[in-house]
């Protein structure tokens, strides 16, 4: 009798048993309301759910950081040097803040992060311009005060000729990075008028030097300067060549 009373209470709990197994096989619950993560694994529900958000968060910087690239790169078009040490200093402080927010929602592996290195090498890029616009001005009054002395006028030339191909390269690094910036700023909602607008400056800069030292009535210089890379941070290396036709 006690045997057959135990046959009965096992064989309940495995009828039990299955009923709870089949219940968890249609639904199973991986994680908890608290839990929403093992040490080696994060419920992909949630990381789906944390992406809009964090990218909503950003996208007011990204289209302030669009709006400060087209302001500068109109205040050096301008020649308005005092504005464009504003606007640039501006432009610093937002991209550290959104670097910093990238960092928080740790987004730098997704397009926010390729967006993020796109807008570094712009604020570098339009740093660089700012800095060689207002010096080939400098060497165009130099130019003057030295007519007569052929050594100084031969050293602001090459100065000038080497000026000019770096303006160049780094309108094409800059102009490269228009495509993945917009596709990455438009799918947020970002504005990209205003960056579009800054490569068009852009260039129109490098173009103005180009008039300057081979168009119009200057006659054309004999130097050629090559500079690579086009563009660089403080203590990269440089390799300029150049050559003399005459």
């Amino acid at each position: 009798m006690i045997r057959r009373a135990s046959h009965i209470i096992l064989a309940a709990a495995a009828v039990l048993v299955l009923l709870l197994l089949g219940a968890q096989a249609t639904a199973p619950l991986l994680y908890t309301a608290e839990n929403t993560a093992t040490a080696a694994h994060a419920d992909p529900a949630t990381v789906q759910k944390k992406s809009p958000g964090n990218a909503d968060a950003l996208v007011p910087l990204m289209d302030d950081l669009l709006g400060q690239t087209g302001t500068l790169a109109l205040t050096i078009k301008l020649k308005d040097y005092e504005s464009a040490e504003s606007d640039l200093a501006r432009y610093s402080e937002l991209s550290r803040q959104f670097d910093r927010l990238v960092v928080t929602l740790d987004v730098s592996g997704t397009d926010i992060g390729e967006f993020q290195q796109n807008n570094r090498k712009n604020q570098e890029a339009l740093t660089t311009l700012l800095n060689d616009t207002r010096r080939f001005d400098d060497l165009k009054r130099l130019e003057i005060e030295v007519q007569g002395d052929d050594g100084q006028s031969m050293a602001i030339a090459y100065e000038g000729e080497a000026l000019r191909q770096k303006m160049r390269q780094g309108f094409s690094a800059y102009a490269e990075r228009e495509t993945a910036t917009t596709r990455i700023a438009g799918h947020y909602g970002a504005n990209t008028t205003p960056y579009q607008a800054s490569v068009d400056d852009f260039a129109e800069v490098a173009d103005a030097a180009d008039d300057r030292t081979g168009g119009g009535s200057t006659p054309k210089s004999p130097l050629g300067i090559a500079v690579t890379p086009g563009e660089g941070r403080y203590a990269d290396t440089l390799l300029i060549a150049g050559t003399y036709t005459g």
